[in-house]
């Protein structure tokens, strides 16, 4: 039921994207609004921050590792193609993680998954704020067993002068594990020219006691002390050619708890994004 509850919000978002007439946003944090057509029939007067916007962006991501909130989730070299579709406030974004290579043939049974997730996220952009609410529908291979669906809500909460910013990030897993929580809190630097962009994060995250027992601790008996917590930093270049653009990034955690129950006490990881947009 909760999976068909997903399918439908997505088919609703995507039925009211098809009523918009054609414009592009191209920064959250910049502010700048283009045109794409009709020229003779639309003036750059008349675009204002509540012109209508439409527009479509494709990824093909290939990541030394999934690493999700710090904890390892597979050993691998992982491919993670996306496309999203943006109307207005609106984008409906679909992602998925395949495996490519395992660096340890031991950890492919234990690991080996297949995932696809579903976003659909809403934006409000304000001159010194920006929100996303992103309700994620994760499908997990194989399907029907075990968690094979999860249904988190995502709102992330920046307020920025000039580029520098500060961000609220909560997660909410409200299945399969009801009530988990990871709460990410920090800073962020993000610079955006016609040519290339860059993405600074430093942050601190908390995890609740069901967050930590499912995802970290995984109920064994006596494993859990206090929550889950972790400095994060990532960084990310994006280089503009036309329509298309290269993304090196870099992700790395510094575990402040748990290190002798997950086996390490950093963790990163890097990649390499190639996109269309």
């Amino acid at each position: 039921m909760t999976f068909r509850l997903s399918a439908i919000l997505v088919l609703s978002v995507f039925a009211l994207c098809l009523k918009c007439p054609a414009a592009t946003f191209e920064s959250f944090h910049n502010r700048s609004y283009s045109l794409i057509n009709e020229p003779d029939t639309v003036t750059v007067d008349t675009v204002t921050a509540d012109t209508i916007i439409k527009s479509f962006k494709i990824e093909s991501d290939f990541n030394s590792k999934y690493l999700w909130h710090g904890v390892d989730l597979q050993d691998a070299l992982t491919w993670n193609p996306n496309v999203t579709y943006t109307c207005k406030n609106f984008s409906v974004n679909v992602w998925a993680n395949l495996p490519v290579h395992y660096y340890n043939i031991e950890d492919k049974e234990e690991q080996d998954f297949k995932e696809i997730d579903i976003n659909l996220n809403y934006e409000i952009e304000k001159e010194v704020s920006y929100t996303m609410i992103t309700h994620s529908a994760q499908i997990y291979s194989p399907l029907g067993q075990g968690d094979w669906y999860w249904g988190l809500i995502n709102v992330f909460q920046g307020f920025y002068k000039g580029d520098i910013g500060v961000y609220i990030n909560p997660e909410i897993n409200y299945y399969p594990f009801k009530g988990g929580m990871f709460f990410e809190t920090g800073l962020n630097y993000n610079h955006e020219s016609d040519k290339s962009k860059v993405d600074v994060y430093l942050a601190h995250s908390t995890a609740n006691k069901v967050f930590t027992e499912y995802n970290v601790s995984g109920n064994e008996q006596g494993t859990y002390s206090r929550p889950f917590q972790t400095i994060k930093f990532d960084v990310s270049y994006q280089y503009n050619l036309k329509s298309v653009f290269l993304r090196p990034h870099f992700t790395y955690f510094h575990l402040l708890n748990y290190a002798d129950v997950l086996g390490y006490k950093n963790n990163f990881s890097f990649g390499m994004a190639i996109g269309l947009k």
